[in-house]
């Protein structure tokens, strides 16, 4: 796919300058090749089409930040009806939750949308939309919540649940978002968990830094900071600290299933603030998460996904996974596995040529050596993608039966 992308911009950029298409036919048309011709030309336009929808989806999702930003001019991160400044009809749109005000999440799921999603984030199978009644008037969110001081910048979450939520302390499930380690945004999670959240959990959504600002193990950090936010937190936003369940995709698979195996392994957890508290997480849900580097480094079906100069293995670590044998194995999920881990469900698409169905198996089968409480669905038909309308049942599923709760809370 990227390599058709590469062809697009380059024809586009050959026909803007000199007329490619009329160029192809002109030629066609005055050769004994008349058909060949004119199937290149199409090909031709099909390409320039192509690259010009991609642009455009950028372009309007660039564009519709920049609008709302502007319009933000005492930087609270929301927009009023009166300081917004585009089509009047359009504001109660992009005011998702009706609460008078567009807020960072809203305008950027409208801009989600709007773009179609980039062609990077269709690949990694991060961003859906497939919930359109995702946020309703019943839904409380507190957003761009702080939970750790980088000294240059913060790490937020966001924290949502039932407008009127029980009065017992709810079930908590974070959200922890995929893109290789290098992409994806925290805003993926309310699309994932909305079905949770009507059913009485609290949902989290969380940043974590990405390869690009950050090596390994930076990411681990941030999560963990994140799970001892929400304990020593818990009063505050009626959670129960006894039941933090996480979930994630791909890269977010990793990180939930790491924090699943390395409950308080020290070299693990960061300096990010409340080491008082644990990081420990009480279930995991993964979907096609990588759990066992060195081995998935090894199989040679994904060779070409991890030891690339611009593998998302080699931008995690800073160098090309095979040169620290001992890094991959400290990173792995699997190497951590003890007894005292909290249940899991591990799912994988039968034919994920990203992430090897074999390693949501090779962590099921240690788990259960260890005596650990695993599930292991082998999806069949799909790939990397999971569909989260087909399988949002055998999360919550899950969800209720580990934390004992019908409807999500008791």
């Amino acid at each position: 796919m990227p390599g058709v992308f590469f062809l697009g911009t380059v024809f586009y950029k050959l026909h803007q300058k000199y007329n490619m298409i009329g160029l192809f036919w002109r030629i066609g048309m005055k050769s004994k090749y008349v058909i060949i011709s004119i199937c290149i030309t199409i090909i031709s336009l099909l390409l320039c089409i192509g690259y010009q929808q991609y642009l455009y989806a950028l372009d309007s999702e660039n564009e519709i930040l920049k609008s709302w930003k502007k319009d933000d001019k005492n930087n609270d991160r929301t927009v009023t009806k009166d300081e917004y400044s585009g089509i009047p009809a359009l504001f109660k749109t992009l005011d998702i939750n009706d609460d008078g005000s567009i807020s960072e999440i809203e305008i950027r799921i409208f801009a989600l949308k709007q773009s179609r999603q980039k062609p990077e984030q269709q690949l990694n199978g991060e961003i859906h939309f497939e919930h359109p009644e995702s946020i309703d008037e019943n839904i409380k969110f507190h957003e761009n919540i702080e939970f750790a001081d980088l000294g240059y910048r913060s790490l937020m979450m966001d924290i949502f649940h039932l407008e009127n939520p029980p009065e017992t302390p709810m079930p908590v499930v974070v959200w922890i978002h995929g893109g290789g380690w290098k992409g994806g945004s925290r805003i993926q999670g309310v699309q994932r968990l909305m079905h949770l959240v009507k059913l009485g959990y609290c949902g989290v959504q969380i940043d974590y830094r990405l390869s690009g600002e950050e090596k390994w193990p930076a990411q681990i950090y941030d999560c963990k900071a994140a799970i001892r936010f929400l304990r020593a937190h818990a009063s505050e936003y009626n959670l129960d600290p006894d039941r933090i369940g996480v979930w994630g995709s791909s890269a977010g698979g990793h990180l939930v299933t790491l924090l699943g195996t390395s409950g308080d392994v020290p070299e693990l957890e960061g300096e990010l603030g409340n080491r008082e508290f644990s990081s420990r997480v009480n279930a995991v849900c993964s979907w096609a998460g990588p759990t066992d580097f060195y081995r998935m480094v090894d199989s040679n079906v994904i060779a070409r996904n991890v030891l690339g100069s611009n593998s998302a293995l080699t931008q995690l670590f800073g160098h090309s996974p095979l040169k620290y044998p001992e890094k991959l194995k400290k990173a792995s999920p699997v190497t951590y596995a003890t007894s005292d881990d909290p249940p899991m469900l591990l799912m994988h698409g039968q034919f994920d040529t990203t992430v090897p169905p074999s390693q949501g198996e090779i962590l099921h089968d240690a788990l259960q050596k260890a005596g650990v409480d695993s599930e292991y669905i082998l999806c069949k038909g799909e790939r990397h993608v999971l569909n989260q309308k087909k399988h949002a049942g055998t999360v919550a599923d899950f969800f209720n039966r580990v934390f004992n709760c019908e409807q999500g809370s008791d």
